[in-house]
C-alpha cells in the first residue's frame, strides 16, 4: 500500500524559488488558490469557472511547430523540499483526461487520454490548460474534425502561438497514418516550407504530397508514441537502405545523400528496432502496427525514413523529370564559368576550373550531396597538406639560394628578386593551407554534420561558388607560383655563369616551355568563346522561328 504524501508546509519564498511562470501551478503551497492536496500522493487541480475566450486557427506543419525555443526558464538558485516519511509514490494529475509523455530528448508532451490529440503546451498551468480546452473544444465543432479523430488513424496537434487578453491564436495540423501525409482543414500554401523553396519547379501533385509525407516523418520525431509501428514499416526502411548501400558502392554519381558507414549503423539499429517489436508483440502479430509509449523507436524511424523522404523529394522521385545521377541537373544545362573566372583560372594554372567542376557536382540545383562532399573534403584535406610541405620546401630552397648569390649585377639583381617572390608565393601557400585546414576542421571529422554547411551553399549563386573555387585552389597555386619563381630565379643566375652557346640554348628551351603553356591557355579559351558565340547564335535562332511560327 503506498503512503499518502502529507501536503508541503514549504511557505512561498523560503527555500523555494519562483517557477517558471508558466508552470507555477506546480509550487504546492505558493497556489493554493489553484490547487488542491488530496489525501493521496496526487496533486489535483480545483475547479474554476470557465472564461470566454475567442479564437483564431492557424495551420502550421511539424516543421514550424516551436518545440525547441519555448523560452522556458527557472530560477538558477539553490532549493530544498523534504520528502516525508514512506513517501513513495509523487506524481501530478492534470485536468481531465491528458497524459504526460518524456520524449527521450527529455522534453515533456500531452496526449488526450480518449482522443489522438497531442500538444507542447504546459498543461501543468491552469491559465495555458484552459486556453487549449478552448482552442480543442472550438476545432473539434467543426463538421469533419471529430469524424476524423473517431478513425483511429488520424492525430491532431494544438499549440497557442498568441494571446491577447482573451483572444487566442490557435496552431494545428491533422496527421493521417494511413496516407503519410500532414493535413488541414483550411488553405495551406506549400511554400511556407523550407524544403519546398529549396527545390524550384514542383507542379505535380504527387510531388506536393511527397512534401507532405517529409513534415510527417517530422511529426512522428516530435511525437514518438503517435507512430504506429510494425514489421512492414521496417521493412521498408531497410529495403531502403540496403539499395542505399548497394547504389553508394556501386555508381560512382549515385544520389543517396548519406555515407555508407552511416548507413550500415542505420541498418543495425532498424534491426535491433524489428527484434524488439518481434519480442513485443510476437512473430504471428508482429505486422500489425503498434504505439510504442515507452520506446523510442518512433523518434528513430522517424527520423530515418524523413531523411530519405527529403532526398526523393529533393530529386524529384517519381517524376518524368526524376535527378538520376549528380552529375546532370533537372532544370537543364548548367550555365558556363563567367570571362573573369575562365581568365583568374588561368592565371592560378586551372585550378580553380577543377575544383569548381567538383563543387557544381556535389551542389547541384541547390542542393548538397553529403557523399560527395565527404569525397571532396577528403580530398581537398589531402591537397592543402601536400601544398604546405611543399612550401616549407619551397621557403628553404629559397633561404639558402638567397644566401649563396650575391653582389650588384643587373642579373644577380633580377634573380635575388625572383626569389624574393617565390618566398612570398611559398609563405603564402604554407598561411592560406593552415588557414583553411583549420576552418575546415570540423568538416574534415563529420562531413554534413553541421547544418551550417548546408546553409551556407544555399546562399552561394554562381558567382559565389566560383569565388569559392579559386578559395580553395590558392594553396596549391601559390605553391606552384612560387616554385615558377625560383626556377625563374635560378635559370637567371645559370644563363649568367654559361658560355653563349649553352646560354642561348637555355633560352630557348624555355621560352619554347613558357609560349607552348601561354598558347595552350589561348587557345582553350578562344575555342570556349566560340562555343559560346555558336550556343548564343542557336538560342536567338530558336527565339527567332517560334516568332515567326506564331
Amino acid at each position: 500500500m503506498t503512503p499518502d504524501l502529507p501536503a508541503d508546509n514549504h511557505s512561498h519564498g523560503q527555500n523555494t524559488p519562483k517557477t517558471h511562470p508558466e508552470r507555477s501551478s506546480l509550487s504546492l503551497q505558493s497556489v493554493a488558490t489553484h490547487l488542491s492536496v488530496s489525501s493521496s500522493s496526487t496533486l489535483t487541480y480545483a475547479q474554476q469557472s470557465e472564461p470566454h475566450f475567442s479564437a483564431a486557427f492557424v495551420p502550421i506543419t511539424p516543421q514550424a511547430f516551436n518545440r525547441y525555443e519555448r523560452g522556458r526558464y527557472i530560477e538558477n538558485v539553490v532549493t530544498d523540499y523534504v520528502v516525508r516519511p514512506l513517501s513513495r509514490s509523487i506524481h501530478i494529475a492534470l485536468f481531465d483526461d491528458w497524459i504526460p509523455h518524456e520524449h527521450p530528448e527529455g522534453a515533456i508532451y500531452f496526449k488526450h487520454k480518449h482522443q489522438n490529440i497531442y500538444t507542447d503546451v504546459d498543461l501543468y498551468n491552469p491559465i495555458d490548460f484552459r486556453r487549449l480546452a478552448f482552442c480543442q473544444q472550438e476545432i473539434l465543432q467543426h463538421p469533419l474534425a471529430e469524424d476524423l479523430l473517431k478513425s483511429g488513424s488520424v492525430d491532431l496537434v494544438l499549440d497557442i502561438v498568441g494571446h491577447d487578453k482573451d483572444h487566442l491564436t490557435c496552431a494545428y495540423y491533422f496527421i493521417d497514418h494511413a496516407e503519410r501525409v500532414v493535413f488541414w482543414v483550411h488553405d495551406f500554401s506549400m511554400s511556407q516550407l523550407h524544403a519546398w523553396r529549396r527545390v524550384p519547379g514542383i507542379t505535380t501533385a504527387t510531388h506536393a504530397k511527397m512534401g507532405l509525407e517529409v513534415e510527417y516523418w517530422r511529426h512522428s520525431e516530435y511525437f514518438p508514441s503517435a507512430l504506429p509501428i510494425s514489421l512492414g514499416l521496417l521493412q521498408e526502411l531497410r529495403s531502403q537502405i540496403v539499395f542505399s548501400i548497394t547504389d553508394a558502392m556501386t555508381s560512382p554519381t549515385t544520389m543517396v545523400p548519406l555515407q555508407t558507414d552511416y548507413l550500415l549503423q542505420m541498418l543495425r539499429i532498424i534491426d535491433a528496432v524489428a527484434t524488439d517489436i518481434e519480442t513485443m508483440n510476437g512473430a504471428q502479430s508482429s505486422f500489425t502496427p503498434i504505439r510504442t509509449i515507452d520506446k523510442p523507436w518512433g523518434v528513430v524511424v522517424g527520423r530515418f525514413m524523413g531523411q530519405f523522404t527529403l532526398s526523393r523529394f529533393q530529386n524529384f522521385n517519381g517524376e518524368l523529370f526524376a535527378r538520376l545521377d549528380r552529375s546532370n541537373s533537372v532544370y537543364g544545362p548548367v550555365p558556363e564559368p563567367s570571362s573573369r573566372f575562365i581568365l583568374i583560372s588561368r592565371i592560378l594554372f586551372n585550378s580553380p576550373a577543377t575544383h569548381l567542376v567538383s563543387i557544381q557536382m556535389m551542389f547541384k540545383d541547390g542542393i548538397l550531396n553529403c557523399l560527395s562532399w565527404k569525397e571532396f573534403m577528403s580530398g581537398l584535406r589531402a591537397e592543402w597538406q601536400e601544398t604546405i610541405l611543399f612550401g616549407t620546401l619551397i621557403l628553404n630552397a629559397n633561404v639558402g639560394f638567397l644566401a649563396i648569390s650575391s653582389g650588384t649585377l643587373t642579373v644577380e639583381v633580377l634573380a635575388r628578386t625572383l626569389s624574393c617572390i617565390s618566398v612570398f608565393f611559398g609563405f603564402g601557400s604554407v598561411v592560406t593551407g593552415l588557414v583553411l585546414c583549420r576552418q575546415y576542421e570540423n568538416e574534415f571529422k563529420h562531413p554534413c554534420s553541421s547544418s551550417d554547411t548546408t546553409a551556407f551553399f544555399s546562399r552561394r549563386s554562381v558567382i559565389g561558388l566560383q569565388s569559392l573555387a579559386i578559395l580553395y585552389s590558392l594553396p596549391s597555386t601559390f605553391m606552384l607560383w612560387g616554385m615558377t619563381t625560383f626556377v625563374m630565379a635560378f635559370l637567371t643566375m645559370t644563363i649568367q655563369s654559361i658560355t653563349g652557346a649553352a646560354r642561348g640554348l637555355v633560352v630557348v628551351v624555355f621560352v619554347g616551355i613558357f609560349a607552348s603553356a601561354f598558347g595552350y591557355l589561348t587557345a582553350e579559351i578562344w575555342i570556349r568563346c566560340i562555343r559560346r558565340k555558336k550556343a548564343l547564335r542557336q538560342r536567338w535562332a530558336e527565339k527567332f522561328s517560334d516568332i515567326f511560327k506564331v
